[in-house]
This record gives structure tokens, sequence and C-alpha cells, in this order.
């Protein structure tokens, strides 16, 4: 049987190993997981879990859903940060890391109170905001925090030249091809800077013409 050199997780061949999705809006851009987002942040609950039972053996975490279950939930709830309102695409645009030094990508989940996981007691999170709620703020004092959060995130979209409603175009800073957007029929327009350029550049080199010297 002749086998295919395309990577299982390449675009036009990807589908997740743990649902079987195909849904190219759920896979991990960075080509690295397996999983799709909501397949991963299932695994990472569970892998959590496992963790916070064997360091608090006396206080355990138990996951109260199963992973169908997480998956309708995660279908009923728009993926974005509950505190800071960012979504997964202006989150990998932000180009936040981890201090290890990986690059973020998807949102997390977060619990609301130091308790088990259950579908009443999760939502989704960033995890600069995760980080700070951690468990010393309450929700409610992170849904004061968020909004300051969500000015940050935006500054830095700004400061890449990103605009936030549309940040999988990238920075205008880069050349790159845009297609017309959905349900616009014009042809693509090549973007330089902050020009956008219609015509091709002349191949003719300039003539230079020499003036005699001491001359205006």
């Amino acid at each position: 049987m002749a086998t295919s050199n395309t990577p299982k997780n390449s675009v036009g061949n990807w589908c997740c190993k743990s649902c079987s999705t195909t849904d190219e809006a759920l896979r991990y851009k960075s080509g690295m997981m397996e999983n799709c987002y909501i397949c991963q942040a299932y695994e990472n609950i569970c892998t959590n879990a496992r963790q916070k039972k064997k360091k608090h053996a006396h206080k355990g975490h138990v996951v109260d859903f199963t992973h169908s279950e997480f998956h309708d939930w995660a279908k009923k709830n728009p993926r974005r940060c509950r505190y800071c309102d960012i979504n997964d695409a202006q989150y990998r645009a932000v180009g936040w890391e981890t201090p290890s030094g990986r690059k973020l990508e998807a949102l997390g989940i977060d619990r609301l109170v130091d308790s088990d996981y259950d579908l009443d007691n999760i939502t989704w999170c960033c995890y600069p905001c995760n980080r700070k709620k951690n468990t010393d703020l309450t929700p409610e004092q992170m849904d004061r925090l968020g909004p300051i959060l969500k000015e940050f995130w935006q500054e830095a979209l700004a400061e890449l030249s990103i605009d936030p409603l549309f940040p999988e175009f990238g920075s205008v800073k880069r050349a790159r091809v845009i297609g017309p957007m959905p349900g616009e029929t014009q042809q693509p327009l090549r973007i330089r800077g902050r020009r956008k350029l219609t015509r091709r550049r002349s191949t003719r080199k300039a003539v230079r013409i020499k003036r005699p010297v001491g001359s205006r």
C-alpha cells in the first residue's frame, strides 16, 4: 500500500487523533500537536488533576465530566477568556510565551473556585489571567481586573500593527498577500508597510545623469 509523505498534521491532511475532527479552526497552527484545541484542553485538565492529587493527597481534585461532555460544553461556550476577552487568534498574534519559552496559542481552562473540575466550575481562560488569578483572587475580583489586562494585549497588538478584529491577517509591517474577506469578490492586494500596492514595480533601471562639477 502506498504511503503519503505529507505529515499527518499538515494543512488539508490533518485530523485530531482523539476526536477525528478536521476543523482547521481547532488545529494547532504550530503543527506540533496531534490533538485539537478542545481535546488537548481536556488532556491538560486530566493531567493537572492527577498532579494536584499527587501533591495534595488530602485534597483530591476530581474531573467530574467525560471527554464527550467536555466537547459539548466547549461547543456551547465561545472560546474567549472570561476575564480579558481575548480569543485564540488574538492570543496567538500577541506572541506571549511561558517562562520556559513555549509559545502560547490556545486558551486553557480555569477553575472558578479551588475545587474539583466540574462543568459549572470551569471557564475559558488565557495563561496570563490564570497566573494572575491563581487561588488568591475570586472570579469577581478577576472580572474587575480583566478590562485592565485587556488593554495590555490590545496595546501589544497595536505595537505590532495588528488589527485586533482580524489578527489572523498578521502585521502590516510584514509583506503578505491577503485575500478577500468573506462575501467580497475583490482581488488580493499586496501590503507593504502601510501602503497598498496595486501596480507592479517597474523593472527598468533609473538612468543617472552626471552633472558638471560646481553646477547645481
